[in-house]
């Protein structure tokens, strides 16, 4: 029982030494002439990104996600994407949509930013032959060039932003590649505003369930489209 206490007592009295030396470390490299406040704030900067702690950070160093979100305000919708999600908005009274670019290494643009933050675009479309994806939320190991800004990053997580005008009776559609990989958006318009009608309004669970089960159902049978990770 003291070999334990003895133990315990050594394993906090190193705790706190490191504890003494990341305080120490933070306090020497952040400015003096700054308010309290920003150093607060500076401080949880740094802790979150300090170099030394980069091997508790294994998930956002070597993963990453994609992120699509949207705002509606009114008669205004802003959508903001990075990756390869995708978001439609879907005009009932016009019969058409409109829809955001997902962003992939084969993409001209995408794959001059990779190439000039000296990465490479293989003959698939993945950077470094790994990721099949030019933006990402994450992905950290794709963002250590300290010369560039976080924009031009082999992976960026700089979204683009779209704003179109809205309706009531307008559909948004939001969902990752491995659904638009099987339902383009135009046969996903043409679905919605053939089978989704006001008198579906308290059916809309089980008509998206049917959707994607009809999606999971082709990627298991097309080898060109299969994509279960999503």
């Amino acid at each position: 029982l003291k070999e334990k206490e003895e133990v315990h007592k050594q394993l906090l009295k190193y705790a706190e030494q490191e504890k003494e030396k990341e305080d120490k470390y933070l306090e020497e490299s952040i400015p003096k002439d700054i308010s309290k406040e920003d150093k607060e704030q500076l401080i949880i900067f740094k802790s979150i990104f300090d170099p030394r702690n980069l091997e508790d950070c294994n998930i956002a160093m070597f993963s990453g996600t994609t992120a699509c979100v949207a705002l509606v305000i009114r008669d205004q919708i802003y959508i903001a994407n990075a990756g390869d999600s995708k978001c439609i908005v879907i005009s009932s009274d016009k019969h058409e949509f409109k829809e955001t670019i997902l962003h992939s290494p084969k993409n001209e643009e995408e794959k001059k930013r990779i190439e000039q933050a000296e990465g490479t675009v293989d003959a698939t479309g993945r950077k470094n032959g790994v990721l099949g994806v030019s933006r990402s939320i994450g992905d950290l190991e794709y963002k250590q060039n300290d010369w560039l800004k976080p924009e031009d990053q082999m992976i960026s997580a700089m979204p683009d932003i779209y704003t179109y005008k809205v309706k009531e009776t307008d559909y948004i559609v939001i969902a990752c590649d491995g659904v638009w990989n099987s339902k383009h958006p135009k046969d996903m318009t043409d679905d919605i505003l053939k089978n989704w009608g006001e008198e579906c309004e308290n059916k809309f669970s089980e008509k998206i369930t049917n959707l994607f089960e009809i999606i999971l159902n082709d990627q298991q049978l097309s080898k060109e489209k299969k994509n279960m990770d999503n």
